[in-house]
């Protein structure tokens, strides 16, 4: 424990003799929450009251208010934990973290994830975040030694590439931009901001037709942007949530994570608190999905699309559970409706015209295949039916 902290200990203890009270408790209003997240809170705020001079009391009700979006709470938790053990890392990260979030300029943002650093310097993400304050504060060869630093530490790390990809083209390493932006996307294809990235690294290096192709990506993806581990924030901030949101958002975590049993106790806490929210109906069936039970499984990609019909992947997946459940004619509507928003879907045109064959429609099945052989020459199932219903009196 560094001096300034056991100084402050001591200084409560002596506090506490006088009767002099310690720094004011933030007390929030939590009427309108859910009856978990308000237990949650003033739970933790009791340990606080109990303990005013415990740096893990403090932070751990930081923790608790952050968790539910009470930014303001959070900040002076945690700046009451650093100033009673400044050598916690947690407390000094998640406070970074905290007044990112709350919009907290870039120079106070690299101020406190250096600490953190200084603090873990093993710490991957706080690399990356640091990075990330550095670059928007145009300090381009420190965040470069930042990026450089996490992938140090995990070569794996897209985010980490992306970072130092966009930084070596602000400082005109154009090549080596390039490099570090495809090996970004080679790890995650799904990253929009590092296809946005590449096309401008691309287009930079003279090469236009690649970098038209990397912008069409970009433009598919959206603002998509990868994951990075995280555990300190997983355990302190993800795993603390009492709310629906949290709950659905650690049981994403477990989907990706492979404990489907997990993600499952998850996402039925979060069905309580949102019964009608669809992100929460889709989870709930890509798990059944993925633990073998058909009959939950389209119950709740029904009721996601009947609350958010532009859900794409949620139509998919039921179009094709209905079919394996012998109902081509249930299917055919979702992949019809998904056809409406994206034509150029090869996969989507090809399971169309297989419900189509299946129900009869032996017309409308050749003209689906036709489509899916124009978006997909070498598509040699589309190809071997095509040919079986032409071939075929």
């Amino acid at each position: 424990m560094r001096r300034s902290a056991v100084i402050a200990l001591l200084a409560g203890a002596v506090l506490g003799c006088d009767n002099t009270p310690p720094p004011r408790i933030p007390d929030p209003a939590l009427e309108g929450m859910e009856q978990r997240v308000a237990e949650l809170l003033r739970e933790s705020r009791k340990a606080v009251v109990a303990a005013p001079y415990s740096a893990a009391d403090w932070g751990a009700l930081g923790a608790a208010y952050q968790a539910h979006r009470l930014l303001a709470e959070a900040d002076r938790c945690y700046e009451r934990a650093n100033e009673l053990d400044g050598d916690d890392f947690r407390w000094v990260y998640l406070r970074a973290i905290a007044r990112e979030i709350a919009g907290a300029g870039a120079d106070e943002l690299e101020r406190l994830f250096d600490e953190a650093v200084r603090l873990r310097p093993d710490y991957t993400a706080a690399h990356v975040r640091l990075g990330d304050a550095m670059s928007s504060r145009g300090r381009l060869r420190e965040a470069r030694a930042a990026f450089e630093a996490a992938l140090a530490l995990d070569g794996q790390l897209a985010l980490a590439h992306r970072g130092l990809g966009q930084v070596l083209l602000a400082l005109g390493e154009v090549g080596p931009a390039v490099a570090a932006l495809e090996r970004a996307i080679e790890i995650d294809p799904a990253d929009g901001s590092a296809w946005a990235a590449l096309a401008r690294a691309r287009n930079r290096a003279g090469d236009p037709a690649a970098a038209t192709e990397a912008a069409g990506s970009a433009r598919r993806l959206g603002d998509s942007a990868g994951a990075m581990a995280d555990p300190v924030f997983e355990e302190e901030i993800v795993a603390r949530g009492a709310s629906g949101t949290r709950a659905l958002s650690r049981a994403v975590q477990k989907v990706r994570a492979g404990d489907l049993h997990g993600a499952l106790e998850d996402l039925r806490l979060a069905d309580e608190t949102h019964p009608n929210d669809s992100a929460v109906q889709n989870w709930l069936g890509i798990v059944h999905r993925g633990l073998e039970q058909p009959a939950e499984a389209i119950e709740h990609l029904r009721r996601a699309v009947e609350l958010n019909p532009a859900l794409r992947d949620a139509r998919i997946d039921l179009g094709r559970l209905l079919e394996d459940d012998g109902r081509p004619a249930e299917a055919l509507p979702h992949y019809e409706a998904v056809l409406e928003s994206d034509p150029d879907h090869a996969g989507v045109w090809f399971a169309l015209a297989r419900c189509r064959f299946q129900t009869g429609d032996r017309s409308g099945a050749v003209e689906g295949l036709q489509q899916v052989l124009r978006l997909a020459p070498d598509h040699a199932p589309a190809r071997r039916l095509l040919d079986q219903l032409q071939g075929a009196p």
